[in-house]
């Protein structure tokens, strides 16, 4: 995808460099912003191979995934928990318990 710009073990230490960045910044809630930027740029290059490399994504299109394939949709939950670090950066809260005015 490079056309032989960038060698292969560069992109592969930068993605795995990215991807450890990511995680300590939701791991330690720290740099939020910069580390969900990272999250969401790395999103479309993670999805790519769906509609690049069927072939290597699935066993049975779409119900059964290859290995990669199963990598591929667990960042589904990497999203949502974006979507829930996003809003709490933001000045959301998250309430686990019910309120009694609620309750009625």
């Amino acid at each position: 995808m490079t056309f032989g710009f960038i060698s292969y073990k560069v992109i592969v230490y930068d993605l795995a460099t990215w991807a450890v960045l990511i995680d300590i910044g939701l791991i330690f809630k720290i740099f939020l912003r910069e580390t969900l930027l990272l999250l969401y740029l790395q999103m479309p290059g993670t999805f790519m191979p769906i509609f690049l490399f069927p072939g290597e994504v699935f066993h049975l299109f779409p119900i059964s995934f290859t290995l990669v394939g199963q990598y591929i949709v667990k960042n589904i939950v990497l999203l949502s928990i974006g979507i829930v670090f996003e809003a709490t950066v933001r000045g959301g809260m998250l309430v686990t318990e019910v309120r009694e005015a609620e309750k009625l």
